[in-house]
């Protein structure tokens, strides 16, 4: 028994105590805990599909409702949209998908190599420009090789 099964247990058996005539229908054979679950997850499956909240009062009172009627369709959840079936690959399947894997990580860390560089560069003449603006507001004028044309 899960945790849901035994926290709807545990409600369900108090409620048994302090109710007489619930306990009458808590003893109905062909009744299950495991089933009344069945019926509470259907029900909140039909408010929201696999993503809902529902209050404990509303569920409670699911439980409660399994019991107390006699014709009540328990409505199956369906299968999980989107699950996957599991694939076996062969050795050499996975052998290839291993020296690819690596292949795509040596070009993505050549990649962000090469752009750290490129931002390394870019910082480096930013610098140098800066140097050089400060230089010639404070009317130092060093020529370099390219500054001929500036002169």
């Amino acid at each position: 028994m899960n945790n849901f099964e035994n926290t709807i247990k545990v409600y369900l058996d108090k409620r048994a105590g302090e109710d007489s005539l619930f306990a009458e229908s808590y003893k109905k054979p062909g009744k299950s805990i495991k089933e009344c679950c069945d019926y509470i997850a259907g029900q909140a499956y039909k408010l929201g599909g696999s993503a809902v909240a529902v209050d404990d009062d509303t569920v409670y009172g699911w439980a409660v409702h399994y019991y107390d009627e006699d014709g009540i369709k328990v409505d199956k959840l369906p299968a999980r949209a989107g699950a996957r079936p599991v694939v076996e690959l062969s050795d050499e399947e996975k052998a290839k998908a291993r020296e690819d894997a690596i292949e795509r990580y040596k070009l993505e860390y050549i990649a962000k190599e090469k752009a750290v560089e490129a931002e390394k560069k870019k910082q480096r003449v930013e610098k140098a420009k800066a140097r050089r603006e400060a230089e010639k507001a404070a009317g130092i004028n060093v020529p370099t090789l390219f500054s001929f044309d500036e002169l």
